[in-house]
């Protein structure tokens, strides 16, 4: 067999495979004698059909299948032989299969790119610091203090208000029609939480109970909800109840309601040192960030399209778990994977490029540090670090494990190297941070 090999791309290569005669012939040989076994022509005993009258009958579907049959056989062996490893399905163009001539078939696969990283060392950047602050713990106390609230009926009739538990009916409709999936019978909404509805709050605050509004919502252009995103929506809601919120006092026995603390002063403390862990692991995030930003401008990489299709449709999966869709039409979610796009070439790049960094510089996971990374889970899901090891015992997940490590190593790596200025940050105002390097 012989195969030559064309770079059409840093990313595309296209593949010339050529079957010897002698096969092609002996695979529809065997073609044409299972066929007379099978076949039930008139006039003819089974097995005994002359060849004329197959070749007349049968010709298409035997050169079908053994073209079919010689690619499946011989596409993985070409790809082995000339150490090829396709990031996606090749796509195969058969040539026309005759007897006593060799049969060629070409296939386009998209390969990955070979990636030299430069420009990684002395990276000039900033990290974060923030500092935890005691009106930052009260805010985290009074959410607690919200988590624990209880809801109740009014004393006495009043219109609505943020903080108060609803429960509606809804009605939609869009350009006059109905929307059956806009459609909620008792509907629970805590009035002033945010939900995929633009401004939903403010159309029902004031209302009372058994009252119906009917209101015409905006929908903005780039809305998660690509079925009603850029759309006009009219809504008809009927307020069924209305119960108000109760907060607990903030002391003593909310804490140990709130978990298995002893006391309010204990709750601070632990709500505090979450609090330390959050806002460094938000610093580390950003910083990461940062340096990959920074990476990418002095790397750029050709990306095979294959992988930022997957990517951007791993992002969308992720983000509408997020949002707590669950379903939603399959060209809805083309379109809006199609939003993540620009977000997943750049995942896509900075792996390659992390994965170049750590061949260049021989940066290994160890075994070691792989227990420890499963152990860590085990403690994170609270289950004992043997369930945790029998759960991810196969392949893939080690490999998955694996990966993250000797991305954490190699992100430590560059920051090691890295110039970096520390700057004080108001946790308050980390959202409105200027990124300026």
């Amino acid at each position: 067999m012989k195969v030559d090999v064309e770079e059409l791309s840093p990313v595309e290569t296209k593949i010339l495979v050529e079957v010897p005669r002698e096969r092609v012939d002996d695979e529809i040989e065997d073609a044409y004698a299972d066929v007379n076994k099978k076949a039930r022509v008139p006039g003819f005993r089974p097995g005994k059909v002359p060849r004329k009258h197959l070749e007349r009958m049968f010709h298409d579907y035997v050169t079908e299948t053994v073209a079919s049959k010689l690619i499946k056989e011989t596409v993985q062996t070409a790809l082995e032989r000339k150490q090829i490893m396709p990031v996606s399905e090749p796509r195969i163009e058969p040539g026309e299969l005759k007897a006593e001539q060799p049969f060629i078939y070409t296939m386009r696969i998209e390969v990955r790119p070979r990636v030299e990283a430069k420009n990684y060392n002395d990276l000039k950047t900033y990290r974060e610091v923030y500092s935890v602050s005691e009106e930052l713990v009260d805010k985290a106390l009074s959410e607690i203090q919200e988590r624990h609230a209880v809801f109740k009926d009014t004393d006495s009739p009043r219109p609505a208000r943020k903080g108060d538990y609803l429960l509606l009916d809804f009605q939609a409709t869009q350009a006059g029609n109905p929307l059956p999936a806009e459609k909620h019978e008792n509907m629970p909404y805590p009035l002033g939480e945010d939900i995929y509805i633009p401004d939903l709050s403010s159309h029902l605050e004031g209302m009372v109970v058994s009252e119906a509004r009917t209101f015409t919502v905006s929908f903005p252009e780039n809305h998660p909800r690509t079925d009603l995103a850029g759309k006009e929506v009219e809504y008809t809601v009927h307020l069924k109840e209305l119960k108000e919120k109760i907060l607990p006092p903030l002391d003593d026995e909310l804490a140990r309601e709130a978990g298995e603390y002893s006391s309010l002063e204990e709750l601070r403390e632990k709500t505090r040192e979450s609090l330390k862990r959050y806002y460094e692991r938000l610093s580390r995030i950003r910083f990461e960030r940062r340096l990959l930003d920074l990476l990418l401008e002095g790397n750029p990489v050709p990306v095979p399209p294959s992988m930022v299709i997957r990517r951007s449709r791993e992002l969308t999966a992720q983000n509408l778990q997020q949002m707590g869709v669950r379903e939603i039409k399959p060209e809805e979610f083309e379109s809006l994977a199609e939003k993540f796009r620009e977000q997943a070439e750049r995942d896509v790049q900075a792996g390659f490029l992390l994965e170049a960094i750590s061949r260049q510089e021989n940066i290994e996971v160890t075994e070691d540090e792989t227990r420890n990374r499963i152990e860590e889970l085990a403690k994170e899901e609270g289950i004992h670090p043997d369930k945790m090891r029998d759960r991810l015992a196969d392949e893939e997940s080690r490999s998955r494990i694996n990966a993250y490590l000797l991305e954490q190593k190699t992100l430590d790596f560059l920051a090691k190297r890295a110039k970096i200025e520390d700057r004080q940050v108001d946790p308050e105002k980390t959202e409105s941070v200027e990124e300026k390097r």
